[in-house]
């Protein structure tokens, strides 16, 4: 086969590839959009999951800040309490 031949086929098989090319792509273009779907409703549950840890954090935050002219006294006293407790001489 001479190089003629060759170069014809060649250029044959570029113009047919490029004539099916849109029917050969189809496929993997309707998976590309499911997958993308797909990766929308995933990043919209974390989203929506790390907001509602967001949203726990804060509150737990705003309620120990509120709280804390009590507990703060309270943490002092246990705390002192336990270190003038005898240390218990029993050993099992």
């Amino acid at each position: 086969m001479n190089t003629s031949a060759k170069i014809l086929i060649a250029v044959a098989a570029v113009i047919l590839a490029a004539h099916f090319c849109p029917v050969l792509l189809m496929p993997f273009s309707f998976i590309g959009v499911l997958l993308m779907i797909l990766a929308t409703v995933i990043g919209l549950l974390v989203g929506a999951g790390l907001l509602t840890c967001a949203i726990v954090i804060t509150v737990l935050a705003a309620l120990a800040t509120a709280l804390s002219p009590i507990w703060l006294p309270v943490l002092v006293i246990v705390g002192i309490v336990h270190l003038c407790r005898r240390p218990d001489r029993r050993i099992a």
